[in-house]
């Protein structure tokens, strides 16, 4: 793999960013912490940036060439619209917030691999100009990440057909990692999805999270 950016050509490190949507609970964040501390310790050893929501990352320690663009909290309502958290401004606004907090960082970190976690289009659509602007830089690679467990069948069919959604996959991705082991449980074959990028999808095994743990004792131990 060269780095789409040069650096690995002059002695600097390839440059690995992830994403997780937020609001949908502290794993998304945790996994990403994961990976991120798993190319840490590779002999790759990225430099990596986690684009996470503010009041996640900052409650997860993070390993030495990580680190953070915080982006204000989304809360999705009873009716399942996305709306602000904690900062008292519009739905369009916090939006639009984010979308331009995600598309500068991607515009100044230059990485060579994005990897986005359970969402290919992100929370509320925020991805797609981002990974429009991506998509037509030379060399740069999308990965979606998934949980082998979404939800119950016909849920994970019905949402994973939306033309939208199989349009982002088909365009703007290039592999799609499933943190599971298919022996155990086969996502694409339980819920009848993802067959068209069959060729696209690797079962990485569950992630070990004893690395993250360890490095977690220190905090802890101070509680």
């Amino acid at each position: 793999m060269e780095s789409r950016n040069g650096n690995h050509a002059c002695g600097g490190p390839y440059r690995v960013a992830t994403y997780s949507p937020g609001m949908v609970g502290f794993g998304h964040i945790r996994r990403n912490a994961s990976i991120a501390q798993a190319l840490r310790s590779s002999t790759l050893r990225p430099a990596v940036v986690m684009i996470a929501e503010a009041w996640q990352a900052g409650a997860l320690p993070m390993p030495a060439g990580v680190d953070c663009v915080t982006l204000p909290s989304l809360r999705k309502d009873a009716e399942g619209l996305y709306t602000s958290r904690f900062v008292d401004i519009s739905d369009q606004d916090i939006l639009a917030v984010r979308g331009g907090v995600i598309r500068g960082a991607m515009e100044g970190f230059h990485p060579d691999v994005l990897i986005v976690d359970h969402l290919p289009l992100g929370a509320a659509r925020e991805l797609a100009g981002t990974l429009s602007l991506l998509r037509r830089r030379h060399g740069m690679r999308c990965v979606l990440g998934l949980r082998d467990v979404l939800q119950d069948r016909d849920t994970v069919h019905r949402l994973w057909s939306e033309r939208a959604l199989v349009s982002a996959l088909r365009d703007c991705y290039d592999a799609i990692w499933i943190y599971a082991d298919p022996t155990t449980y086969d996502l694409v074959r339980e819920c009848g999805i993802l067959g068209e990028f069959a060729d696209r999808v690797r079962y990485t095994g569950y992630l070990d999270q004893r690395p993250r743990l360890e490095l977690a004792r220190p905090w802890t131990e101070r509680l």
